[in-house]
């Protein structure tokens, strides 16, 4: 049984045995080097202390099982011994200062010889005294540092053990060291305030040979053909509004991952049940909007905070409770029954970041145990299911080197891609970008595309050591990284997944609008760019390799409509320039754009409006389904700006669906300005109901004049 780690840290316990399904199996068998023990030491030996570090605080004793002479480590009662400092990184690639001192010692590797092994260690231990860790990474210390070319440093260790014992064998199993590995060591000891730990041998034997050796023993070179191409959108929003129509017809994605919060698994069955039936609903029109736009949906399951135990390193209650996981596989369950046979439905995502950091319970399933009991229950109800599988959280593509292949039919791996991480979210939490740039030196190394390569490298090479499909599930990077970078990073990460053939879906449309990319790199600025900035040009030019007869089929009741057919126009010109225009008593005559009318708007304090507007229903029966372009001429004198971007100037689209109305704008607008353009390409729902075009003043003062307005359809429904 294996265990997972936090920001950089793997904790594994239980059985040598480690097997890989099918062939690859039997290629591990017949390496040479299988069961080679290439450490083994009696660390009291003199040999031994000469290739491991010394301390005042470990001595040899004679007191070994039978009164030989092992190692002795004592925590000191006086404050201020061990050894403080990280014991690991986090995400960002800073240093997680431990609580308690360090008590430890190590030797070197020989990296070179095990780069890319899998290896168990084993040491043969006594303790007494050993508290409860405050933290899963402290107590019994045993397990192996690495760093890797991407500048990461990982601890790979054996869970914390407190208390007292007797002899035995301490094993950390299935360890790899990684194939970028630069150094490697291993070591031994406590992390903790008491306690003492005798230590009699130490040894490392090889398991499993790299991932490249299984990729290469292959009959076939494993391809695979990127077909998937789409977002993911919180599931509540992109059912609404016309959203997802939008997506295909705007961005020609061919599929949308839409999240599933799971609630509370705390809550009384009636209202967990309640719950998850509106959260369900969402899903439910996230489904019927994808049908009628003719792609594909990802239902992912997503534990939130409430899934997690604080005292446990914020592991998933499904691995510790047995309610949690009753809850879990009965929404599971639910779901299968709910959407069996659903044409809509791509896959299930069972388990969003699991987070697996002390050893499960008794009796409870590790992470590909929990996949393979969840997607067994499923495909008894739906023998057609499809499954997505990610490795644990934070360890990020690292993971892809201890992760079990499980043992399923009709599977995707997925990973999240967000190295370097210090480029990637920069200024989440203070909206401010660090000056972090790409591509650029970070954290001490330069990452370019060569670098991202080497970072996405342990997913390439579990994709063809086992022959599996690979889907980027998430990848993004903050908008407001500086100079372009964002655009930069998404153009080269794409590029690779393209080259191996991944499918991806882009995280996130509808979410937190750091990750929107219709919007520009000023962080305080929320208001979609007029036209489509670099980043935005880069994921549309990544969809275009979607192939648009695969999906969207035309309605049958969409009037026929072409590109650059004008569905609507009014230049204010004649006797009856406002006949059709609702409110137009609001508006008067004036000079236009090019000596004609024009449409003339005031609003002053005393006038008592908030809002002083026209508008003018236009012809949806022949807009639906299609991008159309919204221009407009416009002129300004002292419209004061506004307390919300939004308002001021408006020339805006009202949209309504059955599910609710859309408002895009062309762009916001005040001051005192002569004649300019003002212009938006938006999309209508297929299922739109109504439209009507808004011109005027929103919560502002002054004076705005409108001429030569005009709707173009860009591009007709497929």
């Amino acid at each position: 049984m294996r265990h997972r780690l936090l920001t950089g840290v793997l904790f594994v316990l239980g059985s040598a045995c480690f097997a890989l399904p099918g062939a690859a199996s039997d290629m591990t068998a017949d390496h040479p080097r299988v069961g080679e023990v290439v450490v083994h030491e009696q660390l009291a030996s003199p040999e031994a202390r000469e290739r491991w570090s010394d301390a005042e605080w470990a001595r040899v004793v004679d007191q070994g099982p039978n009164e030989e002479t092992v190692l002795r480590i004592d925590v000191p009662g006086a404050p201020g011994a061990g050894e403080d400092g990280s014991v690991q990184q986090d995400v960002w690639g800073r240093d997680i200062e431990a609580r308690a001192r360090r008590f430890e010692l190590s030797r070197s590797l020989d990296v070179d010889d095990l780069r890319g092994w899998r290896v168990n260690l084993v040491a043969r231990i006594r303790t007494a005294g050993v508290p409860e860790p405050d933290e899963p990474w402290e107590g019994v210390r045993l397990g192996f540092n690495y760093r890797t070319e991407t500048g990461r440093r990982y601890n790979h260790n054996l869970n914390g053990l407190p208390g007292d014992s007797d002899w035995f064998e301490a094993r950390l199993d299935g360890a790899r060291i990684p194939e970028d590995g630069t150094a490697a060591t291993a070591y031994v000891g406590l992390m903790a305030p008491a306690g003492t730990m005798w230590v009699d041998e130490v040894r490392i034997e090889l398991v499993e040979p790299p991932l490249s050796y299984l990729a290469a023993q292959r009959d076939e070179t494993f391809e695979q053909e990127t077909i998937w191409r789409g977002a993911g959108i919180a599931g509540g929003t992109g059912a609404r509004h016309g959203w997802i129509e939008r997506f295909v017809n705007d961005w020609n994605m061919n599929h949308v991952k839409v999240w599933v919060r799971f609630p509370s698994p705390d809550l009384p069955d009636e209202a967990y049940a309640e719950q998850l039936e509106s959260r369900l609903q969402h899903l439910d029109r996230a489904l019927d909007r994808a049908k009628q736009a003719g792609i594909k949906v990802i239902a992912q399951g997503w534990l939130r905070n409430e899934w997690r135990d604080s005292d446990r390193g914020g592991t998933h209650t499904v691995y510790l409770d047995q309610h949690a996981l009753d809850r879990f596989l009965d929404t599971w369950r639910l779901m299968a029954e709910r959407y069996k046979g659903s044409e809509g439905i791509l896959g299930y995502d069972l388990l969003n970041e699991t987070v697996l950091r002390v050893p499960p319970a008794e009796g409870f399933p590790d992470y590909e145990e929990l996949i393979e009991k969840t997607a067994e229950m499923i495909l008894e109800i739906d023998p057609d299911a499809h499954f997505f599988v990610q490795p644990e959280e934070w360890w990020g593509m690292q993971a892809f080197t201890i992760l079990r292949p499980v043992n399923i039919e009709n599977v995707t791996y997925s990973m999240h891609m967000y190295a370097p991480f210090a480029l990637t979210h920069q200024g989440v939490g203070t909206r401010q970008h660090a000056g972090i740039a790409y591509p650029g030196e970070i954290n001490g190394v330069y990452w370019d595309k060569d670098m991202l390569r080497k970072a996405l490298q342990p997913a390439r090479d579990f994709q063809l050591a086992h022959g599996v499909r690979m889907e980027v599930g998430e990848f993004s990077c903050i908008r407001w990284a500086p100079d372009g970078s964002a655009a930069r990073w998404l153009n080269d990460v794409i590029e690779i997944f393209e080259e191996y053939g991944w499918d991806w879906t882009y995280h996130a449309m509808l979410d937190f609008d750091g990750w929107s990319v219709e919007l520009g790199e000023d962080p305080d600025n929320t208001d979609p760019l007029d036209e489509p900035g670099e980043a935005k040009q880069v994921l549309l030019a990544g969809f275009a390799r979607n192939d648009p007869s695969t999906f969207n089929p035309r309605p049958a009741e969409q009037a026929a409509v072409a590109p650059g057919d004008v569905v609507f126009e009014a230049d204010f010109e004649g006797d009856r320039p406002f006949a059709g225009w609702e409110g137009s008593s609001r508006a008067t005559v004036d000079v236009g754009y090019q000596g004609g009318q024009a449409m003339r708007v005031h609003r002053d304090v005393e006038s008592g409006e908030g809002t002083v507007h026209v508008r003018k229903t236009l012809p949806v029966e022949k807009m639906r389904g299609s991008r159309v372009k919204l221009e407009a001429m416009a002129k300004a004198d002292d419209v004061a700006e506004p307390a919300q971007r939004h308002n001021g100037v408006k020339v805006m689209v009202h949209i309504q669906t059955p599910d609710g109305s859309d408002y895009p704008q062309a762009g916001n607008a005040h001051g005192t300005f002569d004649w300019r353009p003002m212009q938006r390409t938006i999309y209508v729902p297929r299922n739109a109901t109504g439209a009507s075009l808004i011109l005027g003043l929103q919560d502002t003062t002054g004076t705005v004049w409108f001429d030569d307005v005009r709707m173009t359809i860009v591009d007709a429904p497929k």
